[in-house]
């Protein structure tokens, strides 16, 4: 009987010590924290860093970027913050912090930005945009890196470059060559696609179009292209579906 109550303490004193160290400060906090983090709508996207070409400022105890705008910290109103200037481009405007209002996260907007210049610049096959720490564009098949500053598989294959040149004809790796030649219309029945470089005016640049080995033509894209770029088109037949 003595043996039995002595185990009956035991149990209660050890629910006890458990609750109060489960109930000071620093484990409650910590266990909070915990549950905090594995819930998905918790998590803040967050960055350490202002976007290139931005400067930092506090206002309301949050951090600020502002880069090609009038900086005016001490605004009656966030959104006076960081105003545009005249003739110029809309100023880029973000939190390092979760999106506040109209401002988004830094990152939600770098994000906003790179699918935007991907819509514009990359191919099908590869539309994933990303700016290299360099500067140069690049397009990836596959996902890109979490700073959005390369493609994630480094596989050349995966990838292409923007160039700078205007011209984009002039190099048929150009992503932007790329795009134009995967989006353009089918070819005609019985003729097959192929890409080679031009001849006489078009010496210099790559033409995409399409052959039945017998003759080629081109799609009505492309003559615009070249028309665009001042290249005579006039030895260039036109493809007819």
């Amino acid at each position: 009987m003595n043996r039995i109550l002595v185990i009956a303490l035991l149990v209660v004193s050890v629910i006890v010590l458990v609750r109060t160290i489960m109930n000071t400060p620093m484990i409650r906090g910590a266990v909070e924290s915990f549950q905090n983090s594995g819930s998905a709508s918790s998590m803040l996207n967050t960055s350490t860093e202002c976007p290139p070409n931005t400067e930092m400022y506090m206002y309301d105890g949050v951090a600020y970027c502002c880069g090609g705008g009038k900086l005016n910290r001490d605004a009656d109103d966030v959104m006076k913050t960081c105003r545009p200037i005249p003739t110029k481009p809309a100023p880029t405007f973000c939190t390092l912090g979760p999106t506040k209002g109209e401002v988004k996260n830094c990152l939600e907007l770098r994000a906003g930005i790179l699918e935007a210049l991907g819509e514009k610049v990359c191919p099908l096959s590869k539309p994933n945009f990303a700016m290299t720490t360099s500067g140069q564009g690049r397009c990836c098949a596959g996902a890109i890196t979490s700073d959005g500053t390369d493609c994630a598989d480094s596989n050349p294959s995966w990838q292409c470059n923007v160039g700078t040149d205007p011209n984009e004809l002039k190099d048929d790796t150009d992503c932007r060559f790329l795009k134009e030649r995967e989006g353009d219309s089918k070819c005609p029945d019985k003729y097959v696609p192929f890409t080679a470089p031009g001849q006489g005016d078009l010496s210099g640049l790559y033409l995409y179009g399409c052959s039945d080995m017998n003759q080629n033509c081109y799609s009505k894209a492309l003559i615009a292209r070249l028309k665009e770029l001042k290249f005579s088109t006039d030895n260039l037949t036109p493809c007819v579906q």
